[in-house]
């Protein structure tokens, strides 16, 4: 491989990379937002914490418009923290074991 295809092709992989890496920044924030309000919330009932849940990703959505993260990493916090709650609230009723 010539030196201009091996450039091209670490510019993919680098590309690539970045993709990977926005994905995991927006999940690995997600966590850690849900992680903090359930600490927060762990002396409240179950309903009391599925209410602050959600408003706090909603609080959390609104500013990651501000942040200037990437579009992938706001999309993915956001899928991640909405499925974090889901859980959260199938567990509030009993649908799920916690």
């Amino acid at each position: 491989m010539d030196e201009k295809g091996r450039i091209e092709r670490l510019e993919r992989e680098a590309v690539a990379h970045r993709q990977e890496i926005d994905i995991l920044l927006g999940r690995l924030n997600a966590v850690h937002a849900v992680l903090f309000q359930m600490l927060a919330d762990r002396d409240n009932s179950a309903a009391a914490l599925t209410a602050n849940l959600a408003a706090a990703n909603e609080r959390i959505a609104a500013d990651l418009l501000q942040s200037g993260l990437s579009e992938a990493t706001i999309a993915e916090h956001q899928r991640v923290a909405q499925e974090l709650l889901a859980v959260a609230n199938n567990v509030r009723l009993g649908l799920q074991k916690g």
